[in-house]
């Protein structure tokens, strides 16, 4: 499985072949505040969430400052990743937008940090970011990387190319038979 990721020196232009992203849905850290401080006096959840979709990313990176949205009728959303250790965390717990069901968190990262994280609604119900199209094959399920910058390109490496003169080798199981002698 894959985790979110983020990514946010280049996160905009890193997205998946295929993925389109539009442009930021506030134009600096300054609108999205006012909007969000609107939301929280009672403005329309509707018409802010269809903006925020709109760009077809997550998180929303202003400078290194990542911001983070999540629509949920939970009780409460909190962000875990590689930031916060993969626990709770205080620093990490979501912030509700007034009475409407949008949660935000935000948190400055260095430009060149990527990161992996999931969403967490109420204690233990875990979830990939819906609006973050990047995902990362990671050491515990799917994941979406976040973060101020785009992890650099694989390197080519010749202990890791295929070589046709080379027989095709076989990952032993945890008892050490290999998949060839568990087959015979």
């Amino acid at each position: 499985m894959t985790t979110p990721c983020l990514a946010l020196a280049a996160f905009l232009a890193a997205a998946p072949s295929g993925t389109r992203l539009a442009a930021l849905p506030f134009t600096s850290l300054a609108e999205l505040d006012a909007a969000a401080a609107a939301l929280e006096r009672g403005g329309d959840a509707e018409a802010f969430w269809a903006r925020v979709e709109a760009a077809g990313s997550m998180p929303l990176v202003y400078g290194e400052t990542a911001v983070f949205l999540h629509r949920s009728k939970a009780d409460r959303v909190e962000w875990r990743g590689d930031f916060t250790g993969w626990r709770s965390a205080p620093e990490a717990q979501g912030r509700r937008l007034g009475k409407s069901d949008i949660w935000t968190f935000r948190r400055d990262f260095l430009r060149d940090a990527r990161l992996d994280y999931k969403i967490v609604e109420i204690a233990e119900n875990w979830l990939v970011d819906p609006l973050n199209p990047r995902r990362q094959l990671g050491g515990y399920q799917t994941g979406t990387p976040g973060g101020t910058g785009a992890p650099p390109p694989p390197k080519s490496s010749s202990s890791c190319t295929a070589r046709p003169e080379e027989p095709a080798g076989d990952f032993p199981d945890r008892r050490g038979a290999t998949g060839a002698s568990r087959r015979r």
